[in-house]
């Protein structure tokens, strides 16, 4: 039984594929340049639906680069929101570090952090 559901559309209108738990959905968008992937599948051990969006060479002429955009779990917080709390985590924990150390570098330094973790609590 069909659990996701893709769409493409392009010049020739537009297209549907079904995929299941077992099969997953897979939509690639090329360009000359490289190619999209995003990957859907099931979790069994969690029951829960993930997605994988990354950046990957060309098949044809290997352009491009392989990188991951995003992933996650679907209808939850993304890696996005996931990089914020431990970016929000580490800068916490560089100002402790050097709470201690009362020199002029380390005030100038605890006001460059206090700054970027008032923006990334923003």
């Amino acid at each position: 039984m069909a659990h996701y559901l893709g769409e493409v559309s392009g010049s020739r209108g537009s297209a549907t594929r079904l995929g299941t738990k077992n099969s997953g959905l897979v939509v690639k968008a090329l360009s000359w340049s490289g190619m999209v992937r995003v990957d859907v599948t099931h979790d069994d051990t969690t029951g829960e639906d993930r997605f994988t969006v990354e950046q990957r060479q060309h098949p044809g002429n290997g352009a491009g680069i392989r990188e991951v955009i995003a992933e996650g779990v679907i209808g939850k917080a993304t890696k996005k929101e996931n990089g914020k709390a431990e970016l929000t985590e580490t800068l916490r924990a560089a100002l402790d570090y050097i709470d201690a150390d009362e020199t002029a570098s380390a005030r100038e330094l605890r006001k460059v952090i206090a700054a970027a973790l008032k923006k990334a609590e923003g």
